[in-house]
């Protein structure tokens, strides 16, 4: 829940006896030793630390971990989430401990704006623009099935107006002010190449162009900027491949001149000879043609990752490949990209969630699971040395009753409509927590248990995240060496099922995280047993 920290975290309380309340169990703080190794094992059983080696608990493979190895300095943001403009307002800003507080409880890192594919129905005011105007989200597209103009419960075409107040662009930047967040801003651009009635080509590079000029005028601090969404989609306002490059050819210089230090980001489909899905490109390459023509006018590429298709979760604990879509553009660029540039473009992963769009997996509300998911597409894609931003996809979908729809939560959502985090949320806020900064020093992986260690960057402190998939409890050996900080009082925490929750630990839709040990140390042999949950994070932080 909103405010899980080292000092309130759900399902936590200090009591007098030097005990954590958990779930309403007491868990002992302080860690016990364990043999000659001096040890400790964590199992919370009955109130009680345990360490009892005939406890019927699968053999985990040990993590070795050498604090001497390096992999990356981690991305001083963090993770971040795509707003939705539609859902975010008026209609829901203020329920709970509200909006804003949610998300700087989060510890969210960048933020994304308007959201995902509305974002290509979207300006950001009404035309003229002048020195006067100010935000008030208008829709470029508002005919025939365009959405969410077709949707009664979003819009009314009767009068040009939306239902209920949006999130409109200054309401946003109070957001990025309070949570300390990078954002990230989407260009309407291929509306205009999709029938119907819609802004023309030159219209939305005004505005664009208006955009930024209000952005510089109120002294924003506003960088990345996203040309358009999906452009190679051809269910949306589409561009084939010559479009989309020719257009950034134009838009850049344009929008450079008005904000010198604006970093652009160009979109397209993952894999290194993908074409559209516009017929007219049929057998043409996308990345060739944006890489190889327009590369010098940008400064990052775009990457959205869903890959859960026809998958659940037992998929999921039999392993899937969650860096294929970086490893795809690192081919990409370094086949298409001219070499002055390919060193020099960065990564951000501006969707990814734990969405089946096969149908398999249940979609109407996140789980353990689907939280467990989205914490390792994020994981993986925040260790890749070239990304810089990882989006989670997002606040809330059109689904929420918020944006006027009584249809049930999405697994794809990281806020309820009272701003309470689904388990997508709470996954959001682990990595905010600790895996911000620091250096990146392992990664592990088996089939049941997912490893990473992360080092202070003075060196000073340890954080070892545990992802435990398998279906029963796991005793854990971690193995620490080169180690030259604190191997003693460290924190144990856990996100896992309710004790009592019925079903499979997987299923459960309100599952626990906070504090549940300490005192924790490494023996003399840099050598720490833990004992870890069925379908379960544990978090060791020296």
């Amino acid at each position: 829940m909103p405010g899980a920290d080292s000092t309130l975290c759900q399902g936590y309380a200090e009591d007098d006896d030097g005990c954590a309340g958990v779930g309403g169990r007491k868990v002992a703080v302080e860690a016990g030793t364990c043999g000659a190794s001096d040890t400790a094992i964590f199992a919370a059983q009955d109130g009680a630390q345990v360490c009892d080696a005939s406890l019927d608990l699968l053999e985990a493979e040990d993590i070795p971990i050498d604090c001497s190895a390096r992999i990356r300095k981690l991305s001083s943001c963090g993770p971040g989430i795509c707003t939705n403009f539609l859902a975010d307002g008026a209609r829901c800003c203020d329920n709970g401990i509200g909006y804003t507080q949610s998300l700087v409880d989060m510890k969210v890192g960048t933020l994304r704006y308007p959201g995902g594919e509305k974002s290509d129905t979207y300006c950001w005011a009404p035309p003229p623009w002048t020195d006067d105007s100010v935000p008030h989200p208008v829709l470029t597209r508002t005919g025939g099935d365009d959405w969410p103009a077709c949707d009664e419960s979003i819009y009314d075409r009767s009068i040009g107006k939306f239902v209920h107040k949006p999130l409109d662009f200054d309401e946003f930047m109070g957001v990025v002010a309070a949570t300390g967040a990078d954002p990230y801003l989407v260009l309407n651009y291929d509306s205009a190449n999709k029938p119907g009635e819609r802004w023309n080509y030159e219209q939305l590079r005004d505005a664009a162009e208006s955009w930024v000029a209000y952005i510089v005028r109120k002294g924003y601090q506003v960088k990345h900027f996203e040309f358009s969404n999906e452009s190679n989609k051809v269910a949306y306002g589409h561009a084939t491949a010559a479009q989309y490059t020719s257009a950034l050819l134009d838009w850049a210089p344009r929008l450079k001149a008005i904000m010198p230090n604006l970093l652009l980001g160009a979109n397209g489909p993952t894999g290194c000879h993908s074409c559209s899905d516009v017929p007219e490109d049929l057998g043409v390459c996308w990345w060739q043609q944006v890489l190889g023509q327009a590369a010098s006018v940008l400064d990052f590429v775009v990457i959205h990752s869903y890959p859960l298709w026809d998958k659940d979760f037992s998929d999921y604990a039999d392993g899937i490949d969650f860096q294929k879509d970086l490893r795809d553009m690192d081919v990409t660029l370094d086949t298409w990209c001219p070499e002055e540039h390919r060193t020099r473009l960065r990564y951000a992963v501006t969707e990814c969630a734990a969405i089946d769009w096969g149908g398999k997996w249940q979609q109407d509300e996140a789980t353990l699971g689907h939280g467990l998911v989205a914490f390792e597409i994020m994981v993986n894609a925040l260790s890749h040395p070239r990304v810089d931003a990882c989006h989670f996809w997002n606040t809330r979908w059109k689904t929420s009753s918020c944006s006027g729809l009584a249809a049930p939560s999405s697994c794809c959502n990281a806020l309820r409509d009272d701003n309470s985090w689904t388990p997508n949320g709470t996954a959001i806020t682990i990595l905010g927590q600790f895996f911000r900064s620091g250096e990146l020093i392992r990664d592990f992986w088996t089939k049941s248990v997912r490893a990473w260690a992360v080092l202070t960057r003075d060196g000073h402190g340890l954080t070892v995240i545990m992802l435990h998939c398998g279906s029963k409890p796991a005793r854990q050996v971690v193995r620490v060496s080169s180690y030259s900080g604190c191997a003693s009082n460290g924190q144990l925490w856990t996100w896992q099922a309710h004790e009592g929750h019925e079903g499979e630990p997987h299923e459960d839709r309100d599952p626990i995280w906070g504090l549940t040990g300490g005192g924790l140390r490494l023996g003399d042999d840099g050598e720490l047993q833990l004992r870890l949950p069925p379908v379960s994070i544990s978090v060791v932080a020296f």
